[in-house]
């Protein structure tokens, strides 16, 4: 789909879980021509640095270098880099393409995804799905937010299996580069969160809302019905929309004193889900 063969790409954020390691990999296996950068200097990346030992990889690291952004074909920042970085400017205004890590995900999955998100219990809900598709296909995969990367097993995944991530809102906010929402998009809930990088609620809710944005109509958006923000995006999907609810019944899953049922029919009981809380 995409040749990196003799490219030089620049791989922004080396991290600590896994995700830039990872497409360092990706690209040399590709038969890229590879530096990585980060803002932390190397004793704060050493697991990283020595999980690519040995491998032909350039390292700058505790800083960035400016002519290394406008002299690469292409550059992959990771979702920590904020998107108003002086560098990726430098970069943009030389006319160098800009991948979004997590973007190529997208970019190279044949099969369909299922993206969870929320402020809160993503990670639960994420892991949970994942394991009770994994009872009817053990080949389905799960990632995204909950570390290491999975770029170099999407391409190969069957259309038929799903890939299920956990998407935060620095990795939903760069889906609107590519247009791509996950074709079966869950939404748990929403407060306030990162503002430390969004700045405004406003902000932090759009980029949550590409998660749904760019669906199509045989796409499905799975919302909290007691959450009104989470509700107030039934409008944004192009696609099916059901909901789930403890409070009431409603189109999808719901509670109704101790059972829970999807669409009318009867599922299991509360009790017979060894999770404490409510929310579970």
């Amino acid at each position: 789909m995409y040749d990196f063969k003799g490219k030089k790409v620049l791989v922004v954020g080396l991290g600590l879980f896994g995700g830039g390691v990872g497409a360092v990999r990706f690209f040399l296996r590709k038969g890229a021509q590879v530096t990585v950068t980060d803002l932390k200097p190397e004793e704060e990346l050493r697991e990283a640095v020595d999980a690519l030992s040995g491998l032909p990889v350039r390292f700058v690291l505790g800083g960035h270098e400016v002519k290394d952004f406008v002299s690469s074909d292409l550059v992959v920042p990771g979702p920590a880099v904020p998107p108003d970085s002086p560098y990726l400017k430098a970069a943009e205004d030389a006319g160098v393409p800009i991948i979004w890590r997590d973007n190529l995900i997208f970019l190279l999955c044949r099969s369909r995804i299922v993206g969870v998100t929320g402020s809160n219990g993503k990670s639960t809900t994420t892991a949970l799905l994942g394991e009770i598709l994994r009872i009817k296909d053990p080949r389905v995969l799960v990632g995204g937010n909950l570390g290491g990367s999975l770029l170099d097993e999407v391409e190969s995944l069957p259309q038929d299996v799903p890939l299920v991530l956990e998407l935060s809102s620095f990795q939903l906010e760069s889906l609107k580069h590519i247009r791509r929402s996950p074709q079966v998009a869950v939404v748990l809930n929403l407060s306030p969160d990162h503002l430390d990088r969004h700045k405004t609620f406003e902000a932090y809710l759009d980029a949550k809302r590409n998660i749904v944005r760019f669906q199509g109509p045989d796409d499905l958006a799975v919302l909290n019905r007691d959450d009104p923000l989470v509700w107030s995006w039934a409008d944004e999907s192009e696609g099916r929309v059901v909901g789930f609810s403890a409070r009431g019944e409603v189109e999808g899953v719901f509670l109704r004193g101790d059972e829970v049922l999807a669409e009318g029919r009867f599922l299991f009981k509360r009790d017979d889900l060894h999770l404490p809380g409510l929310h579970n």
